[in-house]
């Protein structure tokens, strides 16, 4: 395997509750293909550990049962645990999402705490790319930022 690659929430949530996102069915469909060959063990993903926040918060938003929500823990902390890494937001990301926030937050790109704290994972993980179907990370230079729908099998 080569170097992983990021993976924002955005793309676990068109897996586990695709009702809940905004992302059409081509992300939706893409985030599926990236999901199935990071449980396949053929790509090595990182994502930051807010992703178990935000997806608890959506779980919680869309009044689901919590058995569900933490199934979807489940699947992210052990099923994919062989091949998904989760990484802590340590001092050195937090001060990088920072410096990645302001360097990106404008009244046209409003780019949040969280959306920053992936981008400054990614960097600090050296991933090759960070798949997302927020608009606000797509113009970041980093790093290679697509959407799912770009994955190819």
């Amino acid at each position: 395997m080569g170097r992983a690659i990021g993976i924002d929430a955005n793309v676990f949530l068109c897996v586990l509750l695709p009702g809940a996102t905004k992302a059409d069915k081509e992300n939706v469909d893409g985030s599926e293909a990236l999901v199935k060959k990071i449980s396949e063990g053929k790509i090595r993903a990182v994502t930051s550990s807010i992703v178990l926040s935000e997806i608890a918060w959506a779980f919680l938003r869309e009044g689901k049962p919590l058995r569900e929500m933490e199934g979807a823990r489940y699947v992210l902390e052990e099923m994919l645990g062989e091949s998904l890494e989760i990484v802590h937001v340590s001092n050195d990301i937090a001060w990088q999402a920072g410096k990645m926030r302001r360097k990106y937050y404008t009244k046209g790109n409003m780019i949040s705490y969280q959306d920053a704290i992936y981008l400054a994972t990614c960097l600090d993980k050296n991933v090759s790319q960070l798949f997302t179907t927020d608009p606000h990370l797509l113009v970041t230079k980093e790093i290679g930022v697509l959407e799912p729908k770009s994955f190819k099998v």
